[in-house]
């Protein structure tokens, strides 16, 4: 049910939007860029899901399907150009190896792939925290363009530009991937022998998942709970018509103008709804939430149903080092006395009985 929820949110995207060369919102036809989007999204759970997936390409795609939709493209993105910029930076790497020669040497190569990335390719991990939590530092067109990205998205170009020059040698590396726990660290490899090979999917898949959640906070168009690793409880509040407390506290209303310069409602449920592929639990519960906003009520009742009898209510802790500091967040839970999960919980329940209500009065006005 998941998946064809996903797949099927590129082609409902457009649904009662206006029309192509509209005022104020020009782009292509809507059956163009709605394959583009359909078939960026399968290229992407191909590759993620393939047996010696591409970090880079994974993203290639997951960015080629957001670009199709939030610009109504006329054009793809194109993937293909992207990623050779990537193949530019193994040749580059290979020749800075043999130059000092060490092209058979697994551990001189991997040296001159992390040099090459960060000195005459001049990569670096974005610092400023409005850079962290910019969804440009994320996308991989624009980190490959700019050379500059989320130590997720740079630690993805280094892993793909390791596995590319492992298969151009044509012997395995024996590396390991070391990403710092600092949001702002620089990620970097080092040769271990003897050890079991970087396992590559797993290595993928959690690199990807991090940018998703990077894009889903940045693009998140409520207030967030300072140190917590979900945006729910005020968004399920604004769904509940509950939450003028939260939005007096910040000064400005739920879709907010200002303090949060990343929010979209839409790309927001692109990327929960990705995530919420993947990963289920409260990946879910907050695609759900999003998809009430939309108006969207079956499709968010069956996702929050699910996430209810799955436990995934609540919200894990934030990984340490796993996003920046909030900077636009509201403490709902200050003076209050109960936990954040049991008021996430709680707000989940009413949400689905809300839900419930709402269909059941649907289906009563259909009624003949």
């Amino acid at each position: 049910a998941g998946r064809g929820r996903a797949r099927g949110r590129a082609a409902r995207a457009g649904a009662g939007a206006e029309d192509p060369g509209g005022f104020g919102r020009a782009g292509g036809p809507r059956e163009g860029w709605e394959r583009f989007a359909r078939e960026a999204r399968e290229g992407f759970l191909a590759e993620l899901e393939g047996p010696a997936p591409d970090a880079a390409r994974c993203l290639l795609a997951l960015a080629a399907e957001h670009d199709a939709i939030s610009t109504r493209a006329v054009v793809p993105l194109p993937q293909a150009s992207f990623s050779g910029r990537v193949d530019k930076l193994v040749e580059g790497a290979l020749r800075e190896a043999a130059a000092a020669g060490g092209v058979d040497d697994p551990a001189s190569v991997i040296c001159a792939c992390v040099d090459h990335l960060y000195g005459a390719a001049r990569f670096r991990v974005a610092q400023a925290d409005v850079e962290q939590a910019s969804p440009y530092r994320t996308y991989m067109h624009n980190v490959l363009a700019q050379r500059q990205g989320t130590k997720e998205a740079v630690a993805a170009v280094l892993l793909s530009v390791l596995a590319r020059a492992e298969a151009r040698i044509g012997r395995p590396l024996e590396y390991r991937l070391e990403i710092p726990a600092e949001a702002a660290g620089r990620p970097t490899a080092v040769h271990a022998p003897g050890e079991a090979p970087e396992d590559l999917s797993r290595t993928t898949r959690a690199l990807v998942l991090g940018c998703l959640r990077r894009l889903k906070r940045g693009y998140w168009p409520w207030a967030w709970v300072p140190g917590e690793s979900s945006g729910f409880l005020v968004a399920a509040e604004a769904a509940l018509e509950s939450g003028d407390r939260f939005n007096q506290a910040m000064g400005f209303g739920v879709m907010q103008p200002e303090g949060r310069p990343f929010g979209n409602m839409q790309l927001a449920g692109l990327s929960c709804e990705a995530l919420a592929l993947l990963e289920g639990g409260h990946e879910l519960r907050d695609s759900a939430v999003l998809l009430c906003h939309e108006k969207r009520v079956r499709e968010a009742y069956e996702a929050l149903k699910a996430c209810v009898e799955a436990g995934g209510t609540v919200s894990p802790p934030l990984e340490r080092g796993g996003l920046v500091g909030d900077m636009w967040g509201v403490d709902v839970g200050a003076g209050t006395g109960q936990a954040l999960g049991e008021m996430e919980h709680a707000a989940a329940l009413r949400l689905a009985a809300h839900l419930e209500a709402q269909l059941a009065e649907l289906a009563w006005q259909s009624t003949p």
